[in-house]
């Protein structure tokens, strides 16, 4: 199922995941799996390479696994972290999708580490529609 972020952007999620808006942030989760997501403007003058090489230094240093796939529309880069809250471990798969004029930032917490997938294929389902 489609789901609008912004105008211009969207991302396929299937219709078992409820939602809410908390702090800026859009918010889809179901038991075992939870999406942030949140929509930035582009520094202005900054080209789309300049933002992924200033969210790639950002990025935790040593991922269990990095992903970035090819791409001149939109640039990608993810990585995969174990974490823990108190005794409960979990997974974070954090992505981000940068286009013209802005760029996604998704985080998919997961239980299961073989949802790694399902991470991945979610953030690479991120599509960006611009009217320009």
């Amino acid at each position: 199922m489609l789901r609008k972020i912004t105008r211009e952007w969207s991302f396929d999620l299937d219709e078992s995941f409820r939602h809410r808006i908390e702090d800026g942030n859009l918010i889809f989760w179901k038991p075992g799996r939870t999406i942030y997501l949140i929509v930035w403007s582009r520094p202005e003058g900054e080209d789309k390479e300049q933002t992924m090489t200033w969210l790639k230094s950002e990025s935790h240093p040593d991922p269990l696994l990095r992903k970035e796939p090819a791409s001149t529309a939109i640039l990608r880069y993810g990585y995969l972290l174990k974490e823990r809250d108190g005794e409960h471990e979990y997974f974070g798969f954090y992505g981000f999708a940068v286009a013209n004029t802005s760029y996604v930032q998704m985080s998919c917490y997961f239980d299961k580490e073989t949802d790694v997938e399902w991470a991945e294929q979610t953030w690479l389902s991120l599509t960006y529609q611009s009217d320009q």
